[in-house]
């Protein structure tokens, strides 16, 4: 399932009629609760004893077969096969078995060598990972990333499974060029996306960009590190780039807040993350119409 197109065909509209103005584009991310639960979850530690489990019963079922069988052969004799077929209690053991293998196979490699008994991975939708929400709690969900034009309208979205926003800053730019054919004239977005890496490789670009390197409102608790952060704390203390980041939190984060309130929309419906990507796609489609209302 995919809807990008969906996100597209409704910037172009506005870009014909003159909006989605590109001079500062926002770039946020927000935490979207995945169509699980925790229940519907299982650590590592108990996931490798439920399979030793579930294989001593099946070899246990095998075993008894086996006797039965032999038993039926020297009473009546042997015939073709003897078996009549997998009992149904073995079908159901070997279906949560490859069930349980399956989602341990994907949670192995990514936490790699920091895998712990205590790592966990839902059955309903093992694409979803465990992230804190706005309001606090730890929950499935995913990270749902969209960029904003100055006058309010989501040019770009972007979905992930990672936690982070580091990563997400790059695919987003490029996002923007495609959908308007126009890449950002600067790009604004909070400390979450900082690093080293994405400074200098914007810097190598030619985006111009303004990213946080501490607290709004706060000056860092000791000097930056890296040259590049270095340098962007410096950009930040001049009046008008001050000025400029200052409208990341109304222009980045208000349609997350109109998304999340004035539509409701606080958890995915479908599952895995191709499908929940098409989701946030026509979401955010449906999100962009908004600003034409206010105009």
């Amino acid at each position: 399932m995919t809807s990008r197109w969906a996100v597209r065909e409704t910037v172009w509209l506005a870009r014909a009629a003159g909006l989605g103005q590109l001079g500062l584009v926002t770039i946020d991310g927000t935490k979207v609760r995945a169509n699980t639960s925790r229940h519907k979850a299982m650590s590592h530690g108990r996931m490798v004893a439920e399979e030793a489990r579930l294989e001593r019963e099946c070899a246990a079922i095998v075993a008894r077969m086996e006797e039965v069988n032999a038993a039926e052969d020297s009473e009546h004799g042997e015939d073709d096969d003897g078996r009549g077929g997998l009992p149904a209690e073995r079908q159901s053991r070997e279906r949560r078995l490859a069930t349980r293998r399956a989602v341990g196979a994907q949670l192995e490699p990514e936490n790699g060598e920091k895998l712990e008994p205590r790592h966990q991975q839902s059955f309903a939708d093992p694409d979803a990972q465990m992230m804190r929400t706005g309001d606090g709690a730890l929950t499935y969900a995913y990270n749902a990333q969209a960029a904003v034009s100055e006058d309010g309208w989501v040019v770009a979205s972007g979905l992930t499974t990672e936690v982070r926003d580091t990563g997400q800053l790059g695919p987003m730019i490029p996002a923007v060029e495609a959908n308007t054919g126009e890449p950002p004239g600067v790009a604004v977005a909070d400390k979450g996306y900082l690093t080293e890496h994405n400074l200098a490789t914007l810097r190598g670009q030619g985006q111009r960009c303004l990213i946080g390197v501490g607290r709004e409102g706060q000056r860092p608790a000791r000097w930056p590190q890296g040259p590049e952060t270095q340098r962007m704390h410096r950009l930040l203390r001049l009046p008008w780039a001050r000025v400029r980041y200052a409208r990341r939190k109304t222009q980045a984060e208000r349609p997350h807040a109109e998304i999340k309130c004035a539509m409701a929309f606080r958890r995915f419906m479908l599952r895995g993350v191709a499908k929940v990507r098409g989701e946030w796609d026509l979401v955010c489609a449906g999100e962009a119409g908004a600003p034409s209302e206010r105009l």
